[in-house]
């Protein structure tokens, strides 16, 4: 299992997109394609940019689905910027199959007739369309696919005269739609770099691999900005990874003590082995007394971080499945 050193804020499946106007080369690129991925082919370029002109996610995608920042006091002389994702929003955004309608990678051919295909490539990044591309190219062209490499016209390039290009395919759609997905957090700038530190930590992507492999999780989304995230299985299946740090348990400890916790709690609170969890963000500041002792689940530290973690199960959660997108939208998506 590789472990990805960057963590995107969310990640789905997505459409991949198939453009060359050779019939029996888009079958063996079909047939290349792992059976789970959905396409869609084409032999019209034009056809193709207004598909990713209308199914290509914008900068402001991930900033429309959190709410907006707050600034929490730790100390007299310091503020910490936080923030929550607006969960409505969310919600609303997974009850839908438009998601999974997107496109982040395209293939395209190099030598087409109607269109060249880096003339093609060079009209998508033209027009800021936030898509990976995959060249194919021939005999002649890996020249001119260097050059737009190096020109960041394409992102990679793929021969038909090697042998193994089939089993290379899926590696490189993985590789760039995971890679699409973080380059979409650009977008938040400096503010996911300075507040969401875990996302960028070997030992806490490690752990998420884990935790995403272990539990077969298929898409995700973060939920807060202690990087904790909301799972999905392709079945719409969810679990959430719940993620606190230090401050958070400084805070809640405050909060439990005031509020006549009981003993056991404060001394889990203080061992750093139990944490509240409440399906509704800062749901313990209203718990009094007992009450506190429905709410506890057992933590995890992370080796080596101030960090802690559990999965949770959320049936709360029903989005319209990958699966059922799978099975009844693909392919007239």
């Amino acid at each position: 299992m590789s472990i990805r050193a960057h963590i995107p804020l969310l990640y789905h499946p997505t459409n991949v997109v198939i453009l060359d106007d050779d019939p029996s080369f888009i079958n063996v690129v079909r047939q290349a394609i792992d059976h789970s991925t959905p396409y869609l082919s084409s032999s019209d370029p034009h056809r193709i940019l207004n598909y990713l002109h209308t199914h290509t996610y914008q900068q402001d995608t991930l900033s429309s689905l959190l709410v907006h920042p707050s600034f929490e006091s730790i100390e007299k002389a310091e503020t910490v910027e936080t923030f929550d994702v607006d969960f409505s929003k969310l919600r609303k955004h997974l009850n839908q199959p438009d998601h999974y309608k997107k496109v982040v990678v395209a293939l395209v051919d190099q030598s087409m007739e109607r269109l060249d295909g880096l003339e093609f490539c060079r009209t998508v990044r033209e027009d800021g369309l936030l898509v990976k591309l995959i060249l194919f190219t021939g005999k002649a062209g890996t020249a001119k696919a260097v050059k737009a490499f190096n020109e960041g016209i394409i992102d990679a390039y793929l021969s038909k005269q090697d042998a193994h290009w089939t089993e290379k395919i899926n590696e490189l759609i993985a590789h760039y739609s995971w890679q699409q997905f973080l380059d979409l957090a650009h977008s938040l700038g400096g503010f996911i770099s300075h507040v969401m530190k875990p996302l960028y930590d070997e030992q806490f992507s490690e752990i998420f691999e884990h935790v995403r492999h272990r539990e077969h999780v298929d898409e995700f989304y973060v939920l807060d900005s202690g990087c904790s995230f909301l799972l999905l299985r392709n079945s719409g299946a969810a679990k959430q990874l719940l993620v606190r740090n230090e401050a958070d348990y400084e805070d809640v400890y405050e909060f439990a003590k005031n509020s006549k916790a009981p003993y056991d709690v404060l001394q889990a609170l203080r061992n750093r082995q139990q944490f509240p969890y409440t399906p509704q963000p800062m749901g313990y500041t209203k718990l009094q007394e007992d009450a506190w002792d429905e709410v506890m689940i057992a933590v995890d530290k992370i080796p080596g971080r101030e960090l802690y973690y559990t999965i949770i199960d959320r049936p709360d959660v029903t989005p319209f499945s990958f699966n059922k997108y799978f099975k009844e939208v693909w392919p007239k998506p």
